[in-house]
């Protein structure tokens, strides 16, 4: 079914968000060892996708979302970082190897298609939820709306690949406040 956005007046016709939504991912002890404390890139969240999702390319975690690029497509996805997965990367980045777990991409808020023009950012479209995916593996009707296009949602200026904690709250104690056993 073919649905047109009005407020920018672009089909979302034969758009596929369920390509990768609630995808399911296991981070293996190889993916521990092989991942690079601190590094959105090379972390071990980041090398299971990688390996979990062959077509991915410029696969980046941090604390707020999980990005990456369809190599077929050129479509950059971005998902929301589930807690399992922050708690990981905070537990990680002090130096404690987790155990080997698993997690689902589940909230997928933006899909940027390839840029055609340099320099040119792509009209968003905002995909209403009449045209999202159901049935299994598809995001409960709360979840938020799908943007395809626009400009990133990261607006900052990135140096390197860097993680930098700003989370006001998690819970989860911290190493500093874990009490010896």
């Amino acid at each position: 079914m073919s649905q047109t956005n009005k407020d920018f007046g672009q089909s979302t016709k034969g758009l596929k968000l369920s390509t990768y939504l609630g995808r399911h991912i296991t981070v293996t002890d190889k993916d521990i060892e092989k991942g690079v404390i601190a590094d959105s890139r090379s972390c071990m969240n980041a090398e299971a996708i990688k390996r979990a999702i062959p077509q991915a390319r410029n696969v980046q975690v941090d604390l707020a979302t999980i990005r990456f690029t369809d190599k077929n497509t050129g479509n950059r996805y971005v998902f929301m970082t589930p807690l399992s997965v922050q708690k990981s990367i905070v537990e990680f980045d002090q130096g404690v190897k987790p155990p080997a777990f698993e997690f689902h991409l589940k909230t997928l808020f933006q899909i940027r298609p390839p840029i055609q023009v340099k320099k040119q950012t792509p009209i968003p479209r905002v995909v209403d939820q009449q045209s999202r995916p159901t049935g299994e593996g598809a995001s409960e009707s709360r979840s938020p709306t799908v943007i395809v296009g626009g400009p990133p949602i990261v607006r900052e200026k990135v140096v390197g690949y860097i993680r930098r904690f700003g989370l006001r709250k998690l819970n989860a104690p911290m190493i500093s406040e874990r009490k010896p056993e």
